[in-house]
């Protein structure tokens, strides 16, 4: 059918210096969608990154894109010097609910230098016992930058869903990014009572394990203090010189958090009643260590100002 046709094409096109887990997520997706039933929502986004001279200046570009359902990205935006590309993903259906199936892989090559953000939260709606699946895998290669910064992730009450990202850095490639997460909607009396959520984080350098952050939950986990929001916020490149910058950021700051440095990446941990002052906190954190760790102002995304 007409599905498993695009799929063909889209298996044969996927092959790149990281195209063993690409081609692997692409056959997952297509592998099912002849199969899918009515209520399912399969989707797929695949962005190859790479740095091109352009007026005689270096700048990043998304050199391929390719994607299987709603997954797409709006334009690329160029509003600082260097050429660094910043990328706003999209999910035009705005939430995840049961039997959905989204991966997300980005690839950066030849020296790019990328920003990924947001234009809202992620939501993983009510599934009603069915199963919702989030899969980010980013490859960051020598020479390259890549600054994920997602708005929060939204877990209704009743959900049975899964979020992880496996980040494969080489050499010296840079990573800071950022995950938020919020249980239930306490603002509207919504607490996360019943419902299953997983979430995980691994960064992998050539080809080892050096970060594994991982937390499942069966309802509210006693160990967020009855928080209902957390976070992890990771930066490679980093020194005791950050650490002790970030260390005073947070102890200034009403949300309990607690920045460590394991190898050279450092982890901040971040607990909140809600997602917005950890927002603000980890804002804030890039904002002051961008120019040490990449050696350049911040300068937010326009997204995050509507």
């Amino acid at each position: 059918d007409m599905s498993r046709g695009l799929g063909d094409v889209y298996k044969r096109q996927a092959v790149n210096a990281h195209g063993v887990t690409e081609r692997k997520a692409l056959i997952m997706v297509v592998a099912t969608a002849g199969d899918k039933t009515k209520d399912e929502w399969l989707a797929f986004l695949s962005l190859d990154y790479r740095e091109k001279l352009s007026s005689n200046a270096p700048k990043t570009i998304v050199s391929r894109r390719r994607h299987v359902g709603p997954l797409t990205m709006q334009r690329a935006f160029y509003p600082e010097q260097g050429g660094i590309c910043h990328t706003y993903l999209l999910h035009p259906p705005a939430g995840i609910t049961g039997n959905d199936r989204l991966t997300i892989h980005a690839n950066l090559e030849d020296q790019a230098k990328v920003v990924v953000t947001t234009p809202g939260a992620t939501r993983f709606y009510r599934t009603n016992g069915q199963g919702a699946s989030l899969h980010q895998q980013l490859h960051i290669d020598n020479e390259t930058q890549l600054e994920w910064l997602p708005q929060e992730t939204l877990v209704y009450a009743n959900t049975n869903a899964t979020m992880s990202n496996e980040i494969r850095m080489r050499g010296n490639g840079q990573y800071f990014g950022w995950e938020v997460v919020g249980l239930g909607r306490p603002a509207s009396g919504e607490y996360f009572t019943e419902g299953c959520f997983e979430f995980c984080t691994q960064i992998y350098r050539d080809n080892r394990l050096c970060i594994r952050d991982r937390i499942q939950s069966d309802g509210m986990p006693a160990g967020l203090q009855k928080n209902h929001a957390f976070a992890t916020l990771i930066a490679s490149g980093a020194n005791a010189e950050v650490l002790e910058v970030a260390q005073k950021i947070c102890a200034t700051n009403k949300v309990l958090s607690a920045p460590t440095l394991i190898e050279d990446f450092m982890v901040v941990r971040a607990l909140a009643s809600e997602c917005n002052p950890i927002t603000d906190l980890f804002r804030q954190l890039w904002q002051t260590l961008r120019p040490n760790l990449f050696g350049r102002p911040a300068l937010p995304p326009q997204i995050w100002r509507t």
